[in-house]
């Protein structure tokens, strides 16, 4: 008895070796219909169907006696070489591997997210030409940041540091500041190895107890 049912299963089910006519996505549901060579077949797209179908595209279908047919493979993209090709899966996703994982583009690699981008790892290295960031808010956390470069250019609306020390070794240093500048500190020094000048239109030095002015010479206007 199990025996005629398994052959009466695999009698109600054909494969369609077809062009993909239309396609009507309603909800994130996509129906497809299929020109085969026993006529059309309205389908859905396999879970294991990972490249999105499209119009124009020779596909492998299965039917079933009750009228339900699945995209099982796109054979032949209609557009290869002119649209890009798009991997969908409804719902999350998840890609594992045991050993090493890589993405590789001859051209470009682009992450976009609707809600935040997280990189998780051990060691994290990038070496590429061109790298462009685009997003509303970025944080990074990590116990410690190092990195080299030739030339950072930075432009942003508002910057806020907090750190608990900075240390800085520069060459050169300078600095423009079109309006106003501003140093509130627990105490501070300077020291000039040669020439420090101060140029301004009015400046005064305010001190609550000692101003000292110690110099072999000191001129005064």
């Amino acid at each position: 008895m199990d025996n005629l049912a398994r052959n009466l299963r695999a009698e109600s089910v054909r494969l369609v070796y077809g062009v993909v006519q239309s396609c009507v996505e309603s909800r994130g549901d996509a129906v497809y219909k299929i020109a085969g060579d026993d006529g059309a077949l309205v389908c859905e797209r396999a879970d294991g169907c990972l490249l999105k179908p499209e119009k124009g595209d020779l596909v492998l279908a299965v039917s079933e006696a009750d009228g339900r047919g699945y995209v099982l493979s796109v054979i032949k993209r209609a557009a290869r070489g002119q649209t890009p090709a798009k991997i969908e899966v409804p719902g999350d996703l998840n890609i594992a591997a045991a050993g090493d994982l890589t993405f590789a583009a001859d051209n470009d690699v682009s992450l976009a997210a609707g809600d935040q981008i997280t990189l998780v790892g051990a060691t994290i290295a990038g070496a590429a030409e061109d790298v462009h960031l685009q997003a509303s808010k970025i944080s990074v956390a990590a116990r410690l940041l190092s990195g080299g470069f030739k030339a950072v250019t930075l432009a942003a609306g508002a910057v806020e540091h907090v750190f608990d020390r900075l240390t800085q070794k520069l060459r050169n240093s300078v600095r423009l500041v079109e309006e106003h500048d501003e140093v509130a500190a627990g105490s501070a020094r300077m020291v000039v190895a040669e020439d420090y000048a101060v140029q301004s239109r009015n400046e005064a030095h305010l001190a609550e107890e000692v101003v000292k002015i110690d110099a072999e010479e000191v001129h005064l206007g």
